[in-house]
């Protein structure tokens, strides 16, 4: 339960997103795959947003997650892949 209160308060997108079922979180068990998530940052395009946090990561796909490059990647939560 604390793992998931921390996953939630850290997502700094929630506040200002106009429709929430447009944000992705990914959750890791090894908080060093976090690292990982940065590979997709060029993928992001304005007014997409991408916050990799300390718990979990967060990419707000604000036109629509099929619309979103990096969440057309294989996997966000795989973004090697």
């Amino acid at each position: 339960a604390r793992e998931l209160t921390a996953i939630v308060s850290e997502n700094s997108l929630a506040k200002n997103a106009r429709d929430h079922s447009r944000l992705l979180v990914v959750f890791v068990q090894d908080k060093k795959a976090l690292s990982s998530i940065e590979a997709i940052r060029p993928l992001v395009v304005a007014p997409e947003e991408l916050v990799v946090g300390r718990n979990a990561a967060y990419l707000n796909c604000v036109n629509g997650i099929l619309a979103s490059k990096a969440a057309a990647r294989r996997s966000f939560s795989d973004p090697l892949a």
